[in-house]
């Protein structure tokens, strides 16, 4: 895609979160987008909007697709994120069922990926973080995942049970600049890991970061577009070599 077409594409998006304001500040009540991926969500956080307030969620923190909601403070309000659960009939005689698998099974139904926020597969049945008009449509037509005949039911209990499964990775660095930290996490060369950023697939807390030499603090959540996420733990002491201990929980 030409990068004048990219340009385009992003100031529709901005144009289309500004106008969602415009409404929610003419009516006095909450509006919400759809589903931004990591991208939109970047140029949503480089919007301004003075006097009013705004915020992105996605069903539990730290999700990675989230709704933008605009308000007035004092307005209350709730999220239209709803929760539905897909269990295949007979867990015995299931595939090995994976997120492509759960998510074009979903899309196969006719709807849109914006309505559609983190899918979390865990033993091959799945969490789906929906919009709330979408939900009982899903239940109501999603049979099979691949040759896997499957139910899905709205899901209400605990929600660290339908929150990402993550390992410690642990490991020295020359420092906790952006481009040795993902190459410790996914293990890729430091071409590979310069072209993602350069290719503005890597988001720092939900923000594009196009700067190899940024330097990660605690608790940073980094997300790298089609290839994986961590939250970056910080530093525990040094090597006589001068290189630093890091410890990250990526999420798999």
């Amino acid at each position: 895609m030409s990068e004048h077409i990219l340009r385009k594409e992003d100031e529709l998006t901005k144009k289309r979160l500004s106008e969602l304001s415009g409404l929610s500040y003419n009516r006095e009540i909450p509006v919400y987008s759809d589903f931004l991926n990591m991208y939109e969500q970047s140029l949503f956080n480089s919007l301004k909007f003075p006097n009013y307030e705004y915020s992105l969620y996605g069903g539990y923190d730290f999700a990675e697709r989230r709704i933008a909601c605009f308000r007035e403070a004092a307005i209350d309000f709730s999220y239209p994120i709803v929760c539905i659960k897909i269990t295949p009939v007979s867990l015995k005689f299931s595939e090995k069922l994976t997120h492509r698998d759960f998510l074009g099974s979903v899309l196969g139904l006719g709807i849109d990926r914006s309505k559609v926020g983190d899918i979390i597969v865990k033993s091959n049945y799945a969490y789906i973080f929906v919009i709330d008009t979408m939900a009982q449509y899903i239940i109501d037509n999603i049979t099979r995942v691949r040759n896997t005949p499957v139910f899905a039911v709205y899901y209400d209990g605990d929600i660290v049970d339908c929150t990402p499964d993550y390992k410690e990775i642990s490991g020295s660095v020359a420092s906790v600049r952006l481009d040795s930290v993902l190459a410790l996490a996914f293990g890729e060369s430091r071409s590979k890991i310069i072209s993602y950023i350069e290719n503005a697939e890597v988001f720092v807390n939900g923000r594009l970061t196009t700067n190899n030499s940024y330097n990660l603090k605690e608790e940073d959540i980094v997300s790298v577009r089609h290839v994986g996420r961590f939250r970056f733990k910080g530093t525990s002491n040094t090597t006589k070599k001068g290189r630093l201990f890091v410890k990250l929980d990526k999420y798999i």
